[in-house]
C-alpha cells in the first residue's frame, strides 16, 4: 500500500515498524512528533483497547492525534488444534464448560488476548490464558497441538484451515465470511460481545494544519481506489470502510465510539487496568 500512497501523495513514504508496550511506544513517538504531516501512524484495534487496559498511557487517544482515515477491517477467526473434540459452537460451549481450555494469544493487551478473554467471559468459564510473542509463534503451537484455541485474522486462517492444520470454530463478525462460508458467526451464536473487528486507521499528530490533513486525506482516498490493492485485500478477507467513515470526521467518531465500547466490555469482563 505504501508504494501506491507515495505515488498519490507525490513523495516517498517510509514505513517503520515500531513494536512494544501494546503499541504505546509507537503512539507516544508520533504524539510527540512535529505536526507537519511528515509523521503519521497506522493504528489498529489496540488503539481503542489500550485506554481500558492501561491506567498510565503516555498519550491521550483523542487529544494527541488528528484522525485522517479509517482504512480497512477484517474479522478474527477462532482456530483450534485439529484434534480438539468440538466442531460446532454448542459443542465448543459444552467442552469449555467441562475442560480448562488453554487459550493462546499473541501478547498481553493484544486484540487476540481480548478476543479469547471475551470468549471465556461470554461462555462463563475460567480458562488458562497463554501469551506468546506474536501471532506466528502462537499459531505454530496451535498447529503443534500444544494449546487449544487462539485467534488469527481471517487472511491468516485460510491456509492452515485448507491444509487441515487447524480447525475453525467461529468468526468474530455478525455474518459468515465469503471466504469461509461454513465457519459460523460467534456473534449470532453467542452474542454481541464477540463482535470484534480488527481495523486499521491513519492518524497524524495533534496540531497538524487542516490544509495538510486535507492533502493527506485526498491522497489516501485516491490510494483506496487502486483496484489491484483492493483485490489483494479482498483475497485476504479485508474490507474497506464505507466512504463516510473514511473522512477525518467519520474516523474521529468511529474511534470515539469504539473506545467507549471496549471500555465497557473490558470492565464487564473483569479485566483490571494495569500499568505499562
Amino acid at each position: 500500500m505504501s508504494n501506491v500512497f507515495a505515488a498519490k501523495l507525490g513523495q516517498p513514504v517510509v514505513v517503520e515498524n515500531v513494536s512494544g508496550a501494546a503499541g504505546s511506544i509507537a503512539s507516544s513517538r508520533v504524539a510527540r512528533a512535529k505536526p507537519d504531516g511528515y509523521t503519521l501512524i497506522m493504528q489498529n484495534l489496540a488503539f481503542a483497547l489500550n485506554p481500558g487496559l492501561y491506567s498510565n498511557l503516555p498519550y491521550d487517544t483523542e487529544k494527541d492525534f488528528v484522525p485522517i482515515a479509517m482504512v480497512n477491517e477484517t474479522p478474527l477467526v477462532y482456530v483450534a488444534r485439529k484434534d480438539l473434540p468440538p466442531s460446532t459452537v454448542p459443542e465448543l460451549v459444552d467442552w469449555m464448560k467441562k475442560n480448562n481450555a488453554k487459550l493462546a494469544h499473541p501478547g498481553v493487551g493484544s486484540s487476540g488476548h481480548i478476543a479469547v478473554a471475551m470468549l471465556a467471559q461470554t461462555i462463563g468459564v475460567t480458562a488458562s490464558s497463554i501469551p506468546y510473542r506474536g501471532g506466528g509463534p502462537m499459531l505454530v503451537d496451535i498447529i503443534g497441538g500444544h494449546v487449544d484455541i487462539g485467534t488469527v485474522t481471517l487472511g491468516n486462517a485460510i491456509e492452515p484451515m485448507r491444509s487441515g492444520q487447524v480447525k475453525a470454530l467461529g468468526i468474530s463478525s455478525p455474518q459468515a465470511a465469503k471466504l469461509l462460508p461454513k465457519v459460523p458467526s460467534l456473534v449470532k451464536e453467542l452474542g454481541p460481545n464477540l463482535n470484534i473487528s480488527f481495523w486499521n486507521a491513519l492518524l497524524a499528530p495533534a496540531g497538524t494544519p487542516k490544509p495538510v490533513v486535507d492533502k493527506i486525506t485526498a491522497a489516501f482516498e485516491e490510494t483506496l481506489k487502486d483496484k489491484d490493492l483492493i483485490d489483494r485485500w479482498a483475497q485476504q478477507g479485508i474490507d474497506l470502510f464505507p466512504q463516510e467513515q473514511r473522512t477525518p470526521e467519520g474516523t474521529a467518531k468511529f474511534l470515539r465510539d469504539e473506545t467507549a465500547v471496549w471500555r465497557k466490555r473490558i470492565k464487564a469482563a473483569g479485566i483490571e487496568a494495569k500499568t505499562l
